[in-house]
């Protein structure tokens, strides 16, 4: 562009100085002889100046020997061009001289702009590969600078001038081809050591790639034996990493490093009775193992209740729900909604009912609904996992599991972890389904359970199946694989 305008300006500029009186630039052809002479100066003093005269380098095409002499042999023929053409308005014989100088200079050109277009139209094109718009074809900036472009790999920043395909290239042209080191670092627009860098490692039989940053030797690593002694205290002692350095007598940092290497960092990572780190357990297939409990959740007033529309409004909306019985302090009682349970242990898959108490009758059908449920999708219940609950410790449920042929398993007191993965449901279903937008009446609430419940069984990705629906794990449903 900037060529163009020189054309342009000098031009109306000489006819201007013609049209009052100067006899050189009388006419329009000799006002623009002036204007290409102009022209040609400029683009032709560009070849000499170092942060231009890269940039014509880099275009040389690669089968063309000798790019910076050839860059210089084009800039000295811009210079010939313009003086022939202003020498030749006043001696018509050398515009021969002139016009034959161009054309070969347009000649030595035509090369390097083909190369240059055909890479940026390879760069940009949507229907060429990224390999081949990446590692073949070279990168225009926007200074006009052209320089190579490839694969970037792990570790390399977004401005590398050079990429691993792109360095093999660089050796290669300095010990194959013969290239000097100098002529190389131009075209590829890096300094003469990087080069010699490459060229060195290519000659030693070395990969192109980046090498690894660690150090051979590390002679102030922490001991093994300071670093097992620091897990062994984390766990019998729970203590934070500054307690734990007095002790071992090493940094604070080096105990935390030591702590998130072993994933201890975290004291919820550590069992609170045992002061074990926390062992995760999967049974190997649907039905070998079920998990039962129930979730108590207080039932929502007409209205809303006070988590969504506030203390003050949640107590006028429980005052104004009818049917409901009365405190010793005349307060209206709502009661509660029990949330029975069952969860596979292996695919995660929920089986869900609520009810107004919890019952051993209760917890027995909802166990005989399951079985139902569970056994339509191809799932066979061999054993069930319960809390100490008095529901779970009766009679009734003990014989309802014989007769189901299944056997009965509780937790250890206190111990609710063990049963940790129906705990855990417990948790999701209150942020999905139970608090997560407001009811305006308990029944609305329980109306919405069911699909809710289908979207964890079918649809929601759980990080315990691979980031897959709990239902992925089934094997044999109906219209599973319809």
């Amino acid at each position: 562009m900037a060529p163009l305008i020189v054309l342009l300006v000098v031009t109306a500029l000489a006819r201007t100085v013609g049209a009052l009186g100067v006899g050189y630039v009388a006419s329009w052809p000799a006002a623009t002889a002036v204007g290409l002479a102009a022209m040609f100066i400029v683009t032709g003093a560009s070849h000499f100046f170092p942060t231009r005269r890269a940039g014509f380098i880099a275009i040389v095409p690669p089968a063309l020997k000798h790019p910076a002499a050839l860059v210089a042999l084009t800039g000295v023929l811009e210079l010939l061009g313009a003086v022939a053409l202003l020498v030749s308005l006043e001696a018509g014989q050398l515009r021969v001289a002139a016009a034959l100088s161009l054309a070969v200079l347009l000649f030595v050109m035509f090369p390097a702009n083909v190369y240059a277009s055909q890479a940026v139209r390879s760069e940009h094109s949507p229907n060429t590969p990224p390999a081949a718009a990446n590692g073949d074809a070279v990168r225009l900036h926007r200074s006009g600078i052209l320089c190579g472009s490839g694969f970037m790999t792990r570790g390399q920043h977004a401005n590398a001038a050079l990429t691993p395909r792109h360095r093999l290239k660089v050796a290669r042209l300095v010990v194959e081809d013969g290239w000097p080191i100098s002529e190389v670092a131009a075209r590829f627009q890096v300094s003469w050591p990087t080069v010699k860098r490459w060229v060195d490692r290519y000659l030693a039989g070395e990969s192109m790639q980046d090498r690894s940053s660690r150090p051979k030797t590390s002679p102030n690593k922490t001991r093994p034996a300071v670093t097992k002694r620091c897990v062994s205290l984390r766990i019998r002692l729970r203590e934070g990493p500054v307690q734990l350095a007095a002790r071992l007598d090493i940094a604070p940092s080096t105990v935390h490093r030591i702590l998130t290497t072993a994933r201890l960092n975290r004291l919820s990572y550590v069992d609170r009775a045992t002061c074990e780190p926390i062992r995760r357990y999967e049974h190997p297939h649907p039905g070998s193992l079920v998990h039962m409990d129930v979730k108590k959740l207080g039932n929502i007033p007409d209205g809303g209740g006070w988590r969504y529309v506030g203390r003050r409004q949640g107590e006028r909306n429980r005052a104004a729900t009818p049917g409901r019985p009365k405190s010793k302090w005349r307060n209206p009682k709502l009661g509660y909604a029990f949330v029975h349970t069952v969860i596979d242990d292996h695919s995660r898959v929920a089986y869900t009912e609520v009810h107004d108490d919890e019952t051993a009758i209760t917890a027995v059908a909802v166990l005989h609904r399951a079985v139902e449920w569970f056994a339509e999708r191809g799932v066979t219940i061999q054993r069930v996992l319960s809390d100490n609950g008095g529901a779970y410790r009766s009679h009734v449920w003990r014989d309802t599991c014989e007769a189901l042929s299944i056997t009965p398993k509780r937790t250890r007191p206190y111990r609710p972890q063990t049963n940790g993965k129906v705990e855990r449901f417990h948790r999701t279903m209150a942020d999905g389904w139970a608090y997560a937008r407001c009811y305006t009446s308990e029944q609305e609430r329980r109306d919405a359970l069911p699909g809710w419940l289908h979207q964890y069984n079918e649809h929601r990705p759980h990080t315990a199946c691979g980031n897959q629906p709990p239902f992925s794990r089934l094997i044999n449903v109906p219209g599973q694989y319809s």
